[in-house]
């Protein structure tokens, strides 16, 4: 597959039209069924009047065809440890095609994809480190020290995208990324995504949401965060030789 054949099936799918369903709505310029397959599988290209069809069709500008795929940075996640590498992958096969169709509807519509970092430059070392990057945020975001009445408005307004979907594991409660949605994006875009199976409490989406915010923000060490911030490489890294134990030593 090509980007072409790519973008022609996200916009088909993000209008959860069938194959016929697309030609059905191509009108007088419509083609095959099996045009359309191929199209999307990059065995034949549309011409550009088949290509504008499926445009009016889908409700999509031209220009959508010829935006890039979004990239996506490493995916972070935030489990316990009961989880499973294959259940890794099966979230992986569930996110990227998520955040495409995501991007995909943010293009049609328009929307301004910019990020701009409050902190930057800013590593938390230390419990202290913390506190200071806490009120620091709050000040450059003009929260002041009341309580935050919508952390997904909050987070929005200063250009962090929350996405809730169930990922189908009660064991990760979420996980975040950066995106470089489009060729036109200015710089990557933040991205939370909020297992909604897991995280059935305002509470627990709350902390969640603010957890990853952490992470977007701020680079962590390695083992800084106890019980979260190591697990996916102890997950996904071999086991440790275990140490022999020192021979008994006769008592004197």
């Amino acid at each position: 597959m090509n980007l072409l054949s790519e973008r022609i099936k996200l916009a088909r799918s993000l209008c959860h039209f069938s194959m016929d369903e697309l030609v059905r709505r191509m009108g007088e310029r419509a083609v095959s069924k099996m045009a359309i397959s191929k199209f999307e599988r990059g065995l034949m290209k549309p011409t550009p009047t088949t290509l504008q069809a499926i445009a009016d069709a889908c409700h999509v500008p031209l220009t959508f065809f010829s935006q890039p795929m979004p990239l996506l940075s490493q995916l972070e996640y935030r489990f316990d440890l009961s989880i499973s590498p294959e259940q890794l992958q099966h979230i992986d096969s569930i996110v990227a095609p998520l955040l495409q169709n995501y991007f995909g509807i943010q293009t049609i519509l328009g929307s301004d994809l910019t990020f701009v970092h409050p902190l930057p430059n800013n590593p938390l070392c230390n419990y202290a480190d913390a506190e200071h990057a806490a009120i620091e945020l709050r000040r450059k975001w003009e929260i002041g020290l009341q309580p935050i009445h919508s952390v997904y408005e909050l987070l929005c307004c200063y250009g962090v995208h929350v996405i809730e979907a169930d990922l189908g594991a009660n064991q990760v409660f979420g996980l975040s990324t950066f995106v470089r949605a489009s060729a036109s994006s200015k710089g990557d875009i933040p991205i939370i995504i909020i297992n909604a199976c897991a995280c059935a409490t305002t509470e627990r989406k709350r902390f969640t949401a603010l957890h990853e915010l952490c992470h977007l923000l701020f680079p962590l060490r390695p083992g800084d965060e106890v019980g979260h911030g190591g697990e996916l490489a102890r997950l996904r890294a071999p086991p440790p030789p275990r140490a022999r134990a020192p021979p008994p030593q006769s008592p004197r």
